[in-house]
């Protein structure tokens, strides 16, 4: 049985890395709630890569930690990284900003990983298009206002369910379960 933390304050993020998880039965998955430090960069992995070794220098157990991004074409790959700063900020008037023949975006995701020896970043993504207006219930972020290709509704129409098989953050959490189960 592998055993691997997971540093986060989000109870989004750990639903659905609990539900990628559950596909992999030699794995134990636990929380450790603990608030971790963001750096400002546009680079996804660099964010990740941060994120982890802060968390592991002062725990020294193998932990992941994951980092999302939304990356708009019509607003040159903003906010990517910087998602929660953008959407702290505008929220839903993110929509506004785009024209609607504009609206393609791509959401990413990095689930960076540290055992001690070395850190190992795995990059989830999906493309996708802005909705013209924020929708469903689940408020996280930039759930409300992203639509994955090939689907009519946005993440926060989805259940965590339905989410966690299309997501960015779902195809991150399962590369990198499989990786060390």
């Amino acid at each position: 049985m592998t055993t691997v933390y997971f540093a986060t304050t989000n109870d989004y993020k750990w639903e659905e890395a609990t539900i990628v998880a559950a596909a992999f039965p030699d794995l134990r998955l636990r929380r450790l709630h603990i608030p971790v430090i963001e750096v400002n960069s546009l680079d996804l992995e660099e964010v990740g890569r941060h994120k982890v070794l802060d968390v592991f220098s002062s725990l020294q157990v193998p932990i992941f930690v994951e980092h999302g991004a939304l990356n708009i074409e019509y607003l040159r790959g903003l906010p990517g990284p910087l998602s929660k700063p953008f959407w702290d900020t505008l929220g839903p008037a993110i929509c506004e900003t785009i024209p609607e023949s504009e609206r393609a975006a791509i959401a990413r995701s990095v689930v960076a990983y540290c055992n001690g020896r070395r850190v190992t970043t795995f990059v989830g993504e999906v493309t996708g298009d802005v909705a013209g207006e924020a929708r469903g219930k689940r408020t996280f972020q930039w759930d409300p206002i992203f639509v994955p290709e090939g689907h009519e509704v946005t993440f926060a129409e989805m259940t965590v369910q339905e989410r966690a098989t299309c997501s960015q953050a779902g195809l991150s959490y399962g590369e990198f379960f499989k990786s060390i189960a």
